[in-house]
C-alpha cells in the first residue's frame, strides 16, 4: 500500500524593537509586530488502501471410488477420504448397457483442512429427524445428503451422511418445513427462510409420504439467502442465456423441480456475497475414468464439473460452473453447494 506524509516544518522569528530620543522627548513607539503567518494546512490522511483484488476460485481435485456395499465401509470411506481434505460429493452412473453401468463414489478436494463424517439410519420420522438434525449440528455436523448402499443385490440400506469441518468448526440450527404443492407458495416459503438466514436444500426430501425441506442456519453466520424460480426453459439457447444472466447476478442454479402448476429452475443466492458464476456445458463424458480426467483438466483452473444435465432439445449436456469475484477464502464449489 503506498502511502504519502506531507512534513511541515516551522521556523520561529524573534522581533527586538529599538527606542531612540527626540526633540520632544517622546518616545518612539515600536514598530507593530507583523501578523502571525497562517497556520499551514492540515496534512492529509494518509491514501485510503486499495480494495482487495479478489481471491481467484479455487482449483479443483476429483477422485472416483467405489461405493462400497455396507454401512461400515462407507464411513471408513468417508473418514479416510475425509482426513485427507476432500469432501463427499455424491454418487454417479454411467450407462455402459440396457442391463450395466459403471458406478462412482465422488470427491472432490478445494482447499486445506479435513473432514470428519458421521452415518445415521435415513429417517423415517420427521420430529425425530429434527430432533437428530440439530443434536447433530450442535456438534459441528450438518447433513450432506441421504444415501444408499446395497449390501446384496436384493437389500438396499439408506443413510443420513453428516459432514463436519475440522478447520473451521461452526454450529448449525435447523427448521423442516412440509413443502407446498404450488410453485408461488414454496418460492414465498423458501425466501422467508432464507431471509431468516435459514437456507434450503433446494429439493424436497419424503418422509412418511410426506415432503419436507431441510433448512439449516450456521449459528456463526450473518448470511441470508435469496431464491429464484424460473419457468422451464423451451429452448437449449433460452435456458445458456437464462444461465448467464442469473449466474452475472450471482445466482447459483441447483436443479429443476415439478410443482403441481409448474416445472421451474431453482437459483439460490447469498445476498452478502460477490461471487458470480459463469456456465458452460459441455458433451458428457462415457467413463468414470474419462469424467475424472475432463473434471481434473477443468478443476486446476477453478471450473467445476457439476453433473450431466438434460437439456430443453432432450440432449444430455454436462453442466460446468466457475466462480468470480471470490473473497479472501476463495470460492468453494464442490458439493454442488456454493459456501
Amino acid at each position: 500500500m503506498d502511502k504519502r506524509f506531507l512534513v511541515t516544518i516551522l521556523a520561529a522569528a524573534s522581533l527586538v524593537a529599538c527606542g531612540g530620543g527626540s526633540d520632544n522627548n517622546a518616545g518612539a513607539n515600536p514598530a507593530p509586530a507583523p501578523a502571525p503567518a497562517p497556520a499551514p494546512a492540515p496534512a492529509p490522511g494518509p491514501a485510503p488502501a486499495p480494495a482487495p483484488a479478489p481471491a481467484p476460485a479455487s482449483t479443483l481435485m476429483f477422485e472416483g471410488l467405489t461405493p462400497p456395499t455396507s454401512g461400515s465401509d462407507f464411513l471408513a470411506q468417508l473418514n479416510a477420504q475425509g482426513a485427507r481434505g476432500f469432501r463427499f460429493q455424491g454418487g454417479v452412473a454411467f450407462t455402459q448397457s440396457a442391463t450395466a453401468a459403471e458406478i462412482g463414489n465422488l470427491y472432490v478436494k478445494d482447499g486445506e483442512g479435513s473432514y470428519s463424517y458421521e452415518l445415521k439410519a435415513a429417517p423415517t420420522d420427521a420430529a425425530n429427524f429434527l430432533a437428530e438434525l440439530d443434536a447433530q449440528g450442535a456438534r459441528g455436523f450438518r447433513l450432506s445428503s441421504i444415501y444408499a448402499v446395497q449390501p446384496t443385490p436384493t437389500t438396499i440400506e439408506s443413510y443420513a451422511v453428516y459432514v463436519r469441518y475440522n478447520s473451521e468448526p461452526s454450529t448449525f440450527v435447523h427448521h423442516l418445513l412440509q413443502g407446498k404443492a404450488n410453485s408461488a407458495d414454496d418460492l414465498a416459503l423458501l425466501n422467508a427462510e432464507g431471509a431468516a438466514g435459514y437456507r434450503g436444500r433446494t429439493y424436497l426430501y419424503r418422509i412418511a409420504d410426506v415432503d419436507y425441506h431441510i433448512f439449516a442456519k450456521d449459528t456463526g453466520s450473518a448470511a441470508t439467502w435469496r431464491y429464484e424460480f424460473k419457468p422451464q426453459s423451451t429452448s437449449d439457447s433460452g435456458f445458456n442465456s437464462e444461465l448467464d444472466a442469473q449466474g452475472a447476478r450471482g445466482f447459483f442454479f441447483h436443479n429443476e423441480y415439478i410443482y403441481n402448476d409448474a416445472q421451474v429452475a431453482i437459483y439460490e443466492k447469498n445476498e452478502a456475497s460477490p461471487i458470480t458464476f459463469d456456465y458452460d456445458n459441455l458433451a458428457p463424458q462415457p467413463t468414470l475414468a474419462d469424467w475424472l480426467r475432463n473434471a481434473n483438466a477443468l478443476g486446476a483452473g477453478g471450473t467445476a464439473t457439476l453433473g450431466d444435465y438434460i437439456l430443453p432439445s432432450n440432449t444430455q449436456r454436462q453442466l460446468t460452473v466457475k466462480p468470480a469475484n471470490c473473497p479472501a477464502g476463495g470460492c468453494r464449489v464442490g458439493g454442488f453447494l456454493i459456501d
